[in-house]
């Protein structure tokens, strides 16, 4: 084959890939008067509420671009943009006069003179990435499984217009099997009509099979043990979704769970038949693409990876866990050491295949927003990442998967909306930097939380080890030495109790940190790791101590962890009682809900039962996996 023949192949492909993505963006319109009545909502809510801001716009194909024209008491938008970034375009102006908006129910207003200094100005949106936005996880139990399933319509509204204020264009929910499962897919079909008012595609993420969390499955276990493909069901079972939501795109989960996989063959099948399908409807359907290992095939390799044996109408997802980004030198989670398998999938994927980068900013199992603590790498990790998807022009979209946006969490979520501006790139501290806060002491903060809790793993000593951790050590979620681990080894015991007093001895000064939210997340973060450093102390002596006051002395560190607990709680209490943002979520209490979980996601954090959990267990020296277990095993796993 010349050379000339094989650029012409590698254009067309790329030409293809890039069609896709336009034609899906595409797809959605704008509602102007939708958007007109949002910004007057906006000014009546600040501090110039007598203020008129009128929207003109005109549809062009180069800058989006909106010129910012004062006389009197109105300011009129003149905005030229793509006819996909017309809203963007629009909210960016606002965003430029200083509207801030961090979190769905938090406005931040201008006066009247910040907003004065930008007449007569023109400001261009240059955003990183053609499609932008969040996974609202609702297999987990969050604010938005009540907006969104639950018919508490304020919390779905509140978040959708939060996305258009931020300049996001794409959002996903997941489906759940649930008894009135026709009632909320017409509720969930007029939230997404909504939605398209604002230029922002609404999508759908559900399961061929998987049966964990109650994720929503195209075929029973049962269908999938008979070892039949089941064309007609799957699309009969479909097609009723879509054509009462209606959204602009579906995801897929494969497999019966994260680490088991369905037949690769038939698993093929089911992808080519569902994207060849929806493409004609006009819905882009996408693979989810793990990190998780162990399951491969002499043939088709990887199992995560099978959809590139896939047509080409079939989108990819590759999604990262925690707060470890594609270039890190080091990620310890299932059973990875790096993510280079997946970075060099989604090289050799690019020119193929439409595909967005879905990464976290809340993990929830154990592992930070329900602990709780209050992890700043997930701004550093982001941040590179967004930069380095651009640069190498890897992806033309970015999906972030988030638990929720209590207890700080918020700070993650506005972050990866205002990195994916172009202005912003490469500034993990951006939102810290809009809300006002000291750049030197989040700097210091953010330091040390790099060099101690994430490159030196402290960050396996104050999350929590789940039942698979416990469980095995072939099969642990995050790489840990769990407490029944350290009372055999006194090596890493007495490592860890050297590298957490370290920490402790280089814990940074929170005191001119001005967010009262924040400042309380970051101190309770720095509470744990003493929590954790005493805990190890009492294990020393419980275990590895001759010495006849040895149960004095354990004794004693149990309770100067407790101590520390209270101390935290202190701090916890503030949080729930000034900032919990939606109580008709029961985002801190037991409640009965869709998910697997009788509780929401910070109901642990509330009550700090992984703290108690580890205290009970090295107390009693009792280290069981079902051992004042907070989960229901059967729900979570059927």
């Amino acid at each position: 084959m010349s050379s000339l023949s094989l650029y012409l192949i590698v254009l067309c492909s790329i030409f293809s890939v890039i069609s896709s993505a336009n034609k899906l963006v595409s797809n959605v319109d704008y509602n102007l008067e939708a958007v007109q009545s949002d910004i007057d909502q906006i000014l009546q809510n600040s501090k110039t509420p007598h203020l008129k801001i009128a929207i003109q716009t005109s549809i062009v194909f180069a800058n989006n671009e909106a010129s910012i024209n004062c006389k009197s008491n109105s300011i009129t938008f003149n905005i030229q943009a793509q006819k996909a970034e017309i809203v963007s375009t629009a909210y960016y102006a606002l965003h430029r006069l200083g509207f801030l908006f961090p979190h769905p129910k938090w406005q931040i207003s201008p006066d009247l003179n910040q907003i004065r200094s930008m007449c007569g100005k023109t400001v261009f949106w240059k955003p990183q990435f053609i499609n932008r936005g969040f996974h609202f996880h609702t297999l987990h139990p969050n604010e938005w499984v009540h907006g969104f399933l639950l018919y508490k319509k304020e919390i779905a509204i509140d978040t959708i217009k939060w996305l258009a204020r931020n300049m996001q264009n794409t959002f996903s929910v997941n489906l759940l099997r649930l008894k009135n499962e026709k009632k909320i897919l017409h509720y969930l079909g007029d939230l997404f009509a909504i939605s398209k008012n604002f230029s922002i595609q609404p999508g759908i993420a559900l399961s061929i099979a998987q049966q964990q969390q109650k994720n929503y499955k195209l075929l029973s276990l049962g269908e999938v043990l008979l070892q039949k493909t089941f064309p007609k069901k799957i699309l009969r079972r479909l097609d009723a979704i879509t054509t009462i939501v209606q959204p602009s795109f579906i995801s897929l989960s494969a497999g019966t769970s994260e680490f088991t996989s369905t037949n690769y063959k038939r698993t093929l099948d089911w992808l080519n038949l569902i994207s060849s399908h929806t493409i004609k409807q006009k819905i882009q359907t996408f693979s989810g693409i793990h990190v998780s290992t162990g399951q491969s095939h002499p043939k088709y390799g990887n199992f995560n990876y099978l959809p590139q044996h896939a047509n080409e109408n079939l989108g990819i997802l590759p999604h990262t866990v925690m707060f470890y980004g594609l270039n890190d030198l080091y990620t310890p989670v299932y059973n990875n050491t790096t993510f280079s398998n997946l970075k060099n999938f989604m090289f050799q994927e690019k020119t193929k295949r439409l595909s967005w980068f879905v990464p976290e900013t809340s993990y929830f199992i154990g592992m930070d927003i329900d602990v709780p603590i209050f992890l700043t790498d997930y701004l550093i990790s982001r941040a590179n990442d967004m930069s380095y998807l651009k640069e190498q022009n890897l992806v033309s979209g970015h999906l972030n998967f988030t638990t929720g946006q209590e207890l700080g969490y918020w700070l993650m979520d506005w972050t990866v909306a205002l990195l994916n501006n172009s202005d912003y790139s490469s500034r993990p501290l951006i939102g810290v930097e809009l809300l006002g806060e000291d750049g030197d002491t989040w700097k210091k903060i953010v330091d040390f939380q790099t060099h101690f809790i994430k490159l030196k793993q402290i960050i396996s000593m104050i999350s929590s080890s789940n039942f698979l951790d416990e469980l095995s050590k072939k099969h642990r979620v995050h790489k840990r030495n769990t407490l029944k681990d350290l009372k055999k080894d006194k090596t890493s015991l007495l490592q860890e109790i050297n590298l957490l007093e370290e920490a402790l001895e280089n814990i940074p000064d929170t005191s001119h940190v001005k967010n009262v939210e924040l400042k309380n997340a970051l101190e309770v973060t720095f509470l744990r790791i003493q929590h954790a450093y005493y805990l190890r102390q009492a294990m020393y002596f419980a275990h590895h101590s001759s010495h006849k006051d040895d149960q004095f002395f354990k004794n004693k560190y149990l309770e100067l962890a407790k101590n520390v607990r209270s101390n935290a709680s202190v701090k916890m209490k503030h949080i729930i009682e000034n900032f919990n943002r939606y109580p008709d979520a029961h985002i801190f209490e037991r409640h009965t809900n869709p998910t697997s979980y009788s509780w929401g996601y910070g109901y642990p954090a509330a009550t700090f039962h992984f703290w108690k959990r580890e205290e009970k267990m090295i107390k009693n020296e009792f280290y069981n996996p079902l051992y004042a277990n907070i989960y229901n095993l059967w729900k979570t796993v059927f």
